[in-house]
């Protein structure tokens, strides 16, 4: 009939091949997706650092002008 259905263009894959790339598969890309949330969430504390820095530093100078008023 057609390509579809010629028995030559049929390779059967092994069922241990077969598990074997899509295991490979997965843990390539949860590797991947595991080190992009590392990145991103590395790169969002970085760019929140300054100003984590200004509310820490605010907070410190009020709390040395509360000591030298008592």
């Amino acid at each position: 009939m057609g390509n579809a259905n010629d028995e030559s263009n049929y390779h059967p894959t092994p069922k241990r091949t077969y598990l074997f790339t899509v295991l490979a598969e997965t843990a390539f890309i949860l590797g991947w997706l595991a080190y992009y949330t590392c990145v991103a969430n590395q790169y969002w504390n970085l760019m929140n650092d300054s100003y984590d820095r200004e509310d820490k530093e605010a907070k410190i100078a009020k709390e040395k002008k509360e000591k030298a008023d008592k």
